[in-house]
């Protein structure tokens, strides 16, 4: 069945992350803050059994408040955040259903076509979106340097993307630098051993504009990144990435009902995944949203990719 596992371990995760969230309860003050663990907590407590998880799904879900609400992940729970990240690059590895194939295929065009010296990700967590587009590459003897940089804070995430990128070590150097400026890139640029060097940075992104400008960047994206913005932050980072990058690529999910039972078969046996899955979708903009754009894709998967020039 779908929804098979092991219930006891799943039983005991979930008893082990109601506890992290029972704690930091205690702690917060913040009403979104304590808005978005309580949401969290409902979830997780629907989830350990599929009558509760349905009922959810149909009464709590579409009551949500989208912009106040966060993931697990989002809270300073290392092992949960590591968890998710693991979890992701088994999914995102995965050909059917294809979760970020069309963002890969579009990177590996532009790259192809526009032989770009510098591809920028935000929040890229685990880099697996990189490690396909590297390995599609190599396929097909590109040559041309290369450098990815992924501005990430996550440290759980620096992990994962170190052990995910070890079966390209004989093309990819791997390099981990605090705060990364474009005079510092180009000095990389000149001094690369291997066909591509990935950089994970730890800049803070609302700051890039200080040290990248001018369209110094080629190319930026971001995957299912941005409904982790609150409202005002959308606009400061469309502003930021206006302003150091050529071409951008914005590759998130669409909001709607028919598209939470998919993940939630997919993901069931593991509910840091499961969070993570269902939560997203709830924060994502409705397609008539994104309509408005014209220069925007849809795909069967229930994602949307965005490209700015």
């Amino acid at each position: 069945m779908f929804f098979s596992g092991s219930p006891s371990a799943k039983s005991q995760l979930i008893s082990e992350i109601l506890s992290d969230l029972a704690f930091l309860r205690q702690k917060e003050s913040s009403s979104d803050i304590l808005y978005a663990v309580d949401e969290n907590i409902r979830f997780f407590e629907a989830a350990q059994n599929i009558p509760k998880y349905l009922w959810w799904l149909i009464t709590r879900a579409p009551r949500i408040n989208g912009d106040r609400l966060l993931e697990l992940a989002d809270f300073p729970f290392p092992r949960w955040d590591r968890e998710l990240q693991e979890r992701l690059i088994e999914i995102e590895r995965k050909d059917f259903p294809g979760l970020i194939r069309p963002l890969r295929k579009k990177i590996v065009q532009y790259i192809k076509e526009h032989a770009p010296s510098f591809i920028f990700d935000l929040g890229g967590g685990g880099m697996e979106v990189e490690r396909q587009v590297m390995e599609t590459l190599i396929l097909q003897k590109y040559t041309a340097p290369l450098i990815f940089v992924n501005i990430e804070k996550s440290e759980a995430a620096l992990n994962v993307s170190r052990d995910n990128l070890k079966t390209l070590s004989n093309f990819t150097d791997f390099l981990v630098v605090e705060h990364l400026d474009f005079q510092h890139l180009r000095q990389l640029k000149e001094n690369m051993r291997k066909n591509f060097l990935v950089i994970f940075a730890h800049n803070d992104i609302f700051s890039l504009s200080k040290y990248f400008s001018n369209k110094s960047i080629d190319l930026l994206f971001h995957s299912k990144f941005r409904h982790h913005l609150r409202g005002s932050e959308k606009l400061q980072l469309d502003k930021i990435i206006g302003e150091i990058a050529q071409t951008v690529f914005e590759y998130d999910d669409v909001k709607s009902p028919f598209l939470f039972l998919p993940p939630s078969i997919a993901a069931w046996k593991h509910p840091v995944l499961l969070n993570g899955a269902i939560f997203s979708r709830l924060r994502d903009p409705k397609k008539s949203e994104l309509k408005k754009n014209r220069a925007i894709e849809f795909f069967s998967v229930g994602s949307y990719l965005r490209t700015i020039v």
